[in-house]
């Protein structure tokens, strides 16, 4: 079974060159512009941490602020208003991202509400990692962020991810064109009505 650590950069600054040539694998962003910013981290002239996700001293995952990533990027923004968004799925086997699980915030009745959303890739369909995320995001959202409410919603032709969400306690609530899942209140997006 793996053992997943997670880490600051500052908690273990000896992996700064290591980060850094990881970043780089997965984005093609120079190196220097990661090292860059990461020392700037490390001499404590910003906050924009370093997160890490090690395996076995391998990096498996990470998170950090470069000076490209300074524009309007709505995957970003959410942890900034929030600390919350979409998660990435690894596969403890391989170590392979094979979806994205998470909370999110959905315009709703002129304000926001809170949703549980999941997305893998096909392959992974039907193997109950759907189910076992959005568990983990429910409890998430009631436990540790202390929502009244969450919600999914979702398109009325997708099957599966209605029965996801009826596993993981939800009722469904038939709209136009989508259906919205709730475990304790009505919810209609704007949008699809």
């Amino acid at each position: 079974m793996s053992e997943y650590s997670y880490v600051t950069l500052r908690e273990k600054p000896e992996l700064k060159e290591y980060a850094a040539e990881w970043f780089h694998g997965k984005w093609g962003v120079p190196k220097e512009a990661y090292l860059g910013c990461m020392e700037a981290y490390l001499n404590n002239e910003t906050e924009y941490g370093w997160y890490l996700c090690i395996n076995s001293d391998r990096i498996v995952g990470g998170m950090g602020v470069i000076e490209n990533d300074f524009h309007n990027r709505k995957d970003l923004c959410r942890y900034q208003k929030w600390d919350f968004g979409l998660w990435a799925v690894i596969l403890k086997e391989s170590d392979e991202m094979i979806g994205q699980c998470g909370l999110t915030m959905q315009p709703w009745k002129g304000g926001e509400a809170l949703e549980i959303g999941y997305l893998f890739e096909r392959i992974y369909w039907h193997n109950g990692y759907a189910i076992e995320a959005a568990k983990a995001c429910k409890k998430y959202a009631f436990e540790i962020l202390e929502a009244n409410e969450v919600s999914s919603i979702i398109r009325d032709t997708n099957i599966a991810s209605q029965n996801v969400a009826i596993r993981n306690g939800m009722t469904l609530r038939p709209l136009k064109n989508c259906i919205a899942c709730v475990p304790q209140f009505d919810t209609m997006h704007p949008s699809m009505t």
